[in-house]
């Protein structure tokens, strides 16, 4: 089963203005009483059906800035009363097939990986025990497992040292290339973005921007976070032609408000411009998308965040060749013909053509064609592809 840690060490990142809201998801007492059952609050964390966790022992919810734990006074390792808690539910979701690995697949993965990491802990004794079996260390606390997860990551030769040893020898050799891919493991933290059908969109938290195509374990992860945008801490892993997390993940619980979900949309669309959506690891370089600057420029100018962020960029391929001039004008014109669109019907200006240059309505119609033979007539012959065209 993937675990899911509760804290996510997120200090370093001021966020800002970009938190909206902020409320500690750890589950620090054991059950509780909901419409007159007792349940499992670890059951439900779980089953990422959480949306919101509010303890009202004080009267008052335990909210606070990112990385803030509640108090010991606002626990219990005691059933509370129903109305001391206040929990809003989603509704369970049908488990997504396609964003999840097969049965065989989940129990090659835990089979490779609960393998390499037991080696790696006999090599550097994370934990005081070193001869673990797969149970055995499968049942340890999800602390435990963190520790000598991340000897792994400090260390990644212990992937190449892994190959001589005893442990390597019951392995084939499918199963031993599947082990040197995590070589190309990415570190650090996520933007889970959105969920599709057959994987989740991950966006990392730092230059440039890339944009991965994740998929579950056991359960799909949108079923565990159920409302992105969501900040988390993982490692990425190739595993068959899919990308996949390590089995460990942390969520860090903020709401981002509407402002950093534009920035975020953003993020994914450069992502996506710049390198393609990444579905394997390692990233193959040859597959890497490469953009003419007919391509580059209609990016830069597709909306006003990439006009702001890319100027310097629209400006010097706008002058390159009269093609490119051609499409600024008319990128510029798309722009525009917003404004003068929704001026036009206040005026109560409808259902009729008009030609826009360079900011200014330059030419008009009651047809597209009656409008086009008027840009003939009106402007110069060298500026006609620069007009846009649009209705109102």
């Amino acid at each position: 089963m993937p675990e899911q840690l509760s804290d996510c060490s997120a200090q370093s990142k001021n966020y800002g203005t970009m938190v909206t809201k902020f409320v500690c998801y750890q589950i620090c007492i054991e059950e509780i009483y909901l419409r007159g059952y007792k349940i499992s609050l670890a059951d439900i964390w779980k089953s990422g059906r959480v949306a919101e966790c509010v303890c009202l022992e004080n009267r008052s919810p335990f909210t606070g800035t990112v990385g803030s734990n509640p108090t010991s006074s606002d626990t219990s390792s005691q059933p509370l009363r129903r109305n001391l808690w206040k929990i809003f539910i989603l509704p369970i979701k049908e488990k997504t097939m396609e964003a999840v690995l097969e049965q065989a697949d989940i129990d090659l993965f835990y089979k490779l990986f609960v393998k390499l990491l037991l080696f790696v802990n006999k090599r550097t004794s994370t934990l005081a025990k070193d001869d673990f079996s797969h149970d055995e260390f499968m049942a340890l606390p999800i602390e435990k497992k963190f520790k000598v997860h991340a000897a792994l990551y400090d260390q990644k030769e212990f992937i190449d040292q892994f190959f001589q040893s005893e442990q390597a020898t019951s392995l084939n050799k499918d199963e031993l290339a599947i082990i040197s891919g995590w070589k190309h493991f990415e570190k650090g933290q996520f933007f889970i973005y959105k969920h599709l059908k057959k994987h989740s969109i991950f966006i990392n938290d730092s230059e440039p921007e890339k944009a991965y195509a994740v998929s579950g374990i056991f359960d799909s992860l949108d079923m565990m976070f159920p409302n992105p945008p969501v900040l988390v801490q993982t490692v990425l892993l190739p595993f068959k032609q899919r990308i996949i997390y390590d089995g460990l993940i942390r969520g860090c619980s903020i709401y981002f408000g509407s402002g950093f979900r534009r920035t975020l949309k953003d993020s994914y669309e450069k992502a996506k411009h710049n390198f393609g959506l990444i579905t394997q690891l390692p990233i193959n370089t040859e597959n890497v998308k490469k953009n003419d600057d007919l391509e580059k420029l209609k990016f830069y100018m597709k909306n006003k965040s990439n006009r702001d962020y890319y100027w310097d960029e629209i400006v010097e391929l706008s002058l390159k060749n009269q093609e490119l001039t051609n499409v600024f004008y008319q990128e510029m014109g798309k722009t525009n013909a917003r404004y003068f669109s929704k001026q036009l019907k206040r005026l109560g200006i409808e259902k009729k053509w008009f030609g826009i240059l360079d900011n200014t309505v330059v030419a008009s119609g009651a047809s597209k064609d009656q409008l086009q033979k008027n840009i003939k007539d009106i402007v110069p012959k060298e500026k006609i592809e620069r007009v846009y065209i649009f209705k109102t």
